[in-house]
């Protein structure tokens, strides 16, 4: 820890005592400041001799704890058992309360026992950022490939630069448990190993390519994905800039695990959006903003003129029939939802409720097009707009800039 402190329990202490750490309950007030750090968030270590192994599938046990001895002979582990548990508690039991443990006699024939219940369902782990941009891009294509996974939140926001230093992960549960850091490099991860096999938005069909499969649609994900990984970093850093302080959430905003197979459990939800404007950004990372956006401006009105022949943006009908509404909603690449959609839907979405001075409507037509035909089109995109609550802040960022003629800050 900062502070240093530190004690240690070994193997004699913890024959004769029960090995727990008991809570500090002072108030806040009572500790000093090094204790009040990082939340007052203490870790607790316990270093093993591990003599016991699972096969990477976990189906297999074997050594110093398991029946089998050698991994030549290993047995299969038991879950669910209500006679082995109950002999594997009695014999915690006995060693909890033994002054003097004799090891051996209780443990020595082993035990292949792993679960006292049913296995546990084994999920990817998502370790989100302090982003929202980053958070939806990712939850957007899990939800969309209705791959269970684990919700990780961040810690509170503390210093400016945790939106660029603290990036979103995926953590597999291959044998590696391989980790992909950043949110474009996830998508195209989950695009790679689970949308063909899973039936995702771009699985083949009776032999042909659908959405990104084909090379054309492909192409074009991999360039809006190239942007959008440059803008989210423009984009944290102008978090880091104009951050003033951390913005209150509440608990119910932090779920922990988010499990899209449950019924009545919604997919995800996004973090709430704090209503205080930040100071201004500075004109070199509105630049660099403005050219990234011109850039993703004329992709989209291009590819729209391509595929669509449509030159400008249609005028929006009042009351669309639903076919109306999936032939308006055209994606980014080809005519299915992809990993791109969900790389820049939520950077649009972000800037146009940011209250930035080099956002609007007019000045972007073929991006606001874009935001609206996935808010029209798709469930999964509203929910995200439903619960940003950024309304209030925009109006009064819009009236800063025409009431002052400066540039406002950024709500997110």
């Amino acid at each position: 820890m900062p502070h240093n402190s530190v004690f240690v329990l070994g193997p004699q202490t913890n024959m004769r005592w029960l090995h727990g750490i008991n809570a500090d309950k002072r108030p806040s007030e009572e500790k000093s400041d090094q204790e009040n750090e990082f939340s007052g968030m203490r870790i607790s270590l316990t270093f093993r001799h591990i003599g016991t192994f699972l096969s990477n599938d976990s189906r297999k046990i074997w050594g110093q704890g398991a029946t089998s001895k050698t991994k030549e002979t290993a047995k299969s582990v038991i879950n669910d058992d209500e006679k082995k548990t109950e002999e594997l508690i009695q014999a915690f039991g006995k060693e909890n309360q033994s002054t003097e443990f004799d090891w051996e006699e209780t443990y020595g024939s082993g035990s292949d026992v792993l679960h006292f219940r049913a296995s546990p369902p084994e999920t990817p782990i998502l370790y989100t950022s302090h982003s929202s941009v980053e958070r939806q891009s990712v939850l957007l294509y899990l939800d969309e490939l209705g791959l269970e996974y684990s919700l990780v939140e961040p810690p509170p926001v503390r210093h400016g630069d945790d939106y660029e230093r603290r990036n979103i992960c995926l953590r597999d549960t291959d044998a590696l448990n391989t980790e992909v850091c950043g949110a474009t490099l996830i998508l195209s991860y989950l695009e790679s190993h689970y949308s063909q096999t899973r039936g995702g938005p771009n699985a083949r069909q009776g032999g042909e390519s659908v959405g990104v499969g084909d090379r054309a649609a492909a192409a074009a994900a991999q360039t809006y994905l190239s942007h959008a990984s440059h803008l989210n970093r423009l984009w944290a850093r102008c978090l880091s800039a104009t951050r003033t302080e951390p913005p209150s959430l509440p608990p119910s905003a932090h779920p922990t695990t988010t499990s899209p197979a449950i019924a009545g459990t919604p997919k995800s939800s996004p973090p709430p959006t704090t209503s205080s404007l930040r100071p201004p950004i500075s004109s070199d990372l509105s630049q660099a903003l403005t050219a990234d956006l011109a850039v993703l401006e004329e992709h989209r009105a291009t590819d729209r003129l391509r595929r669509n022949n449509r030159p400008s943006p249609p005028a929006s009908s009042p009351n669309p029939s639903s076919t109306e509404k999936e032939d308006t909603a055209a994606y980014l690449a080809g005519p299915a939802f992809s990993v791109a959609d969900c790389a820049v839907w939520p950077l649009v979405n972000a800037l146009k409720h940011s209250g930035w001075a080099g956002w609007s409507d007019e000045r972007w037509p073929y991006l606001v097009e874009y935001w609206q035909e996935m808010v029209d089109a798709r469930e999964d995109v509203r929910r995200f707009v439903d619960a940003a609550g950024v309304a209030p802040a925009v109006a009064l960022a819009t009236a800063a800039e025409k009431g002052k003629g400066k540039a406002t800050g950024i709500v997110v």
